[in-house]
């Protein structure tokens, strides 16, 4: 009856309900009137995957949830995070660190120069995709 960690992806650790991911709870959960939450830690054996194909499954398993406009936003932030992946030579999603996210903000206020509301909702989405793989 409890949700066994074998059956979970890698990137689930463990079953809890105070985590963030919500799904439906599994018949013989100790706690059946609360919606089962699944908390996600990053793991040692992180899929290796291409910037591009990351951001194309994101936006694949986002579209139904999101408003067109939301999609649209997102995707054109993306679009141009997937150009700055390509000019800096990141071949793997699990690479991007906390530099590489400097550089883009840079790129961005000098070399698109936009204004400080579209850099921030381009950090907001590169945070949704980058939480998403997390």
């Amino acid at each position: 009856g409890r949700i066994r960690t074998a059956d979970l992806p890698a990137f689930v650790r463990f079953h809890t309900h105070s985590g963030t991911a919500t799904r439906e709870c599994e018949p013989g959960c100790p706690y059946p009137r609360s919606p089962c939450r699944i908390r996600l830690t990053m793991s040692d054996n992180r899929t290796n995957m291409k910037p591009e194909r990351a951001i194309e499954r994101f936006l694949t398993d986002k579209k139904p949830e999101w408003a067109e406009s939301t999609y649209y936003n997102n995707a054109s932030s993306l679009g141009i995070f997937r150009e700055f992946c390509d000019e800096a030579d990141l071949t793997n999603i699990c690479e991007i660190d906390g530099f590489h996210i400097s550089d883009f903000k840079k790129r961005r206020r000098e070399v698109g120069g936009v204004n400080e509301v579209t850099l921030y909702n381009d950090l907001c989405s590169l945070r949704r995709l980058l939480k998403w793989c997390n």
